[in-house]
């Protein structure tokens, strides 16, 4: 396989476990006291999921020419 598709893979199945983490951490948010520690929190993962994803594109644009 090309290597920029398989680092591009690498990246998307990365940001999909960080997506899946923000999930789970608001999956009872509606019983918890510290909701704003947990918005502080996945506002941070946003942010590096956002990376990750530029990274994969930018692995996808150059590997598929």
């Amino acid at each position: 396989m090309n290597k920029k598709l398989s680092e591009a893979s690498e990246k998307i199945y990365e940001s999909g476990k960080l997506f899946s983490k923000i999930g789970l951490l608001f999956k009872n948010a509606g019983n918890d006291q510290n909701i704003n520690e947990k918005i502080e929190i996945a506002s941070e993962a946003f942010k590096r999921i956002a990376d990750i994803e530029e990274e994969a594109f930018n692995c996808l644009s150059t590997g598929i020419k």
